[in-house]
């Protein structure tokens, strides 16, 4: 994939697609095999989108000489993103992940942030914009 521009877009229209992963084109596929908590991270994101959100949700992927950008827009309601990114730079991640570690919900941003670089909600809170930086020589887990 190095030197290449991949550009993908998914678009998921009722719970019923719940394969979206499968849609993920070849060199996608490899991307996240080769990197299991980007995948996790990932589908944290599309995941939060479906479940909080309402359909249709998109996922926009561009892979570039190892820099993954990628947009996840539901057309819900959102959240209250000020009052959520308030919270975490009051108490800290850590602190935040260890409270909530073993509850069923409230730790999808918190592994957003552990696994990209960049996480950036819009400001009605159902976009949300991930960039990291990835390895080509990374291993499978």
């Amino acid at each position: 994939m190095s030197g290449l521009i991949t550009y993908q877009t998914i678009v998921i229209h009722d719970h019923t697609e719940k394969e979206w992963k499968e849609k993920l084109n070849k060199e996608f596929r490899d991307l996240l095999d080769k990197d299991f908590l980007l995948s996790v991270g990932i589908g944290e994101a599309v995941n939060n989108a479906i479940e909080h959100g309402n359909y249709p949700v998109i996922l926009e992927l561009q892979y570039n000489q190892n820099i993954l950008d990628m947009r996840i827009k539901d057309h819900g309601n959102g959240f209250d993103v000020k009052k959520k990114f308030r919270d975490i730079e009051r108490y800290g991640t850590e602190k935040l992940m260890s409270d909530i570690v073993l509850e069923e919900r409230g730790r999808g941003i918190l592994m957003m942030m552990q696994i990209f670089q960049k996480v950036q909600y819009n400001e009605m809170g159902n976009e949300v914009f991930l960039w990291r930086e990835t390895r080509e020589d990374a291993k499978a887990i």
